[in-house]
């Protein structure tokens, strides 16, 4: 289970990214790479057929060749490799999520903005800097946002 902190509207929780939101839903981007082609989803998963996706034939939907397989047998990876890919993914999500914390805290380094904050705010940012040094993708301890 993959825990990202979320801050919005003056609240933070932890928020579990393994939730299921939809095979479309891209907001964390697992992601992982096998033999240089970029896979989207858990390679453990079956691809999903387009009843699973809410569509029919008439929608002029057309079903994936290998709906119904899993992505890791179609793909001929081993358990390691899928289990590995699993790994990756979850590190590209936890990246993702830092990288829009960062983003969302660099109004805090600007020129103008007093030396007290900028501090704190450099404390965080480098913490989250340094999260993929964790060892355990799956329990990530994540920093303070500062107040």
């Amino acid at each position: 289970m993959v825990q990202v902190l979320s801050h919005w509207g003056g609240h933070t929780k932890m928020e579990n990214l393994n939730e299921e939101y939809g095979f479309f839903a891209m907001n964390y981007r697992f992601w992982f790479v096998y033999k240089g082609e970029t896979h989207t989803m858990d390679p453990h998963m079956e691809i999903p057929t387009a009843a699973d996706l809410g569509f029919e034939e008439e929608d002029g939907f057309s079903e994936h060749p290998n709906a119904g397989e899993r992505l890791m047998d179609v793909l001929g990876m081993t358990d390691e490799e899928a289990d590995q890919a699993v790994v990756d993914g979850n590190w590209n999500r936890v990246r993702d999520h830092r990288d829009k914390f960062l983003s969302r805290t660099d109004w805090s380094q600007g020129a103008d903005v007093p030396e007290n904050i900028k501090s704190k705010y450099l404390t965080f940012r480098q913490a989250l800097r340094d999260i993929t040094n964790q060892s355990d993708v799956e329990n990530i301890t994540w920093p303070t946002i500062p107040e």
